[in-house]
């Protein structure tokens, strides 16, 4: 729909001839009368009637309802951007995402996109992480090199979710908050850390 007219003007009197709106009565034939507006204009005013109105409210229904829209889908994306920043790990070591204080698991208003940032075999002792930018939340998995041998990560906020230490196992996975480099360290009894593979939600 093309934009509605913004040039609608008035009548404007010819002062100099009439103060007010003049009219002649005519006689029909049928004993009825008819008025003709015998006014003197400067100026004579725009026609307004149905299919004008009719344009306007068909216009501002339209934008009422890509209004409605809009603010549905930035009422989603407001939600989702609490939620997403405000994943963490509970007292019980579990991942939750907390709103409004409260420590209970919120599920996302909106789905969130979890990319594969990068992967590798580390082989080493220790192992530097790059951890880019644009991501709300990171989840790193290593692996250790053996047994019940555990995986340290330092860094970027690393938290522990699962595997090494007290967990069964040699695989481990971290809850990273923030950007930046994360180190890597292998335990002392088997000190190789063998991969990582880092994952970026948004």
């Amino acid at each position: 729909m093309s934009n509605l007219p913004t040039n609608y003007v008035d009548d404007v009197l010819n002062a100099d001839v009439n103060t007010r709106r003049k009219y002649q009565m005519i006689q029909n034939s049928d004993g009825t009368v008819s008025f003709n507006d015998v006014t003197d204009y400067d100026t004579v005013g725009s026609s307004i009637g149905a299919a004008q109105i009719n344009a306007q409210n068909t216009k501002i229904n339209q934008n009422s309802s890509a209004i409605s829209t809009l603010n549905a889908d930035l009422t989603d994306k407001a939600d989702y951007d609490n939620t997403v920043s405000n994943i963490s790990v509970n007292s019980s070591g579990q991942l939750v995402m907390t709103k409004g204080g409260a420590d209970s698991v919120i599920p996302f208003s909106t789905t969130p996109t979890i990319s594969l940032i990068a992967h590798d075999y580390a082989g080493g002792g220790s192992y530097s992480v790059n951890v880019p930018t644009g991501y709300k939340r990171y989840i790193l998995i290593a692996g250790g090199q053996s047994g019940s041998a555990p995986v340290y990560a330092s860094g970027c906020g690393a938290t522990r979710l699962s595997g090494g230490g007290s967990y069964s196992g040699y695989d481990a996975c971290f809850l990273l908050t923030s950007s930046g480099t994360c180190t890597l360290t292998g335990d002392s009894s088997a000190p190789w850390v063998r991969y990582y593979i880092l994952l970026g939600i948004k």
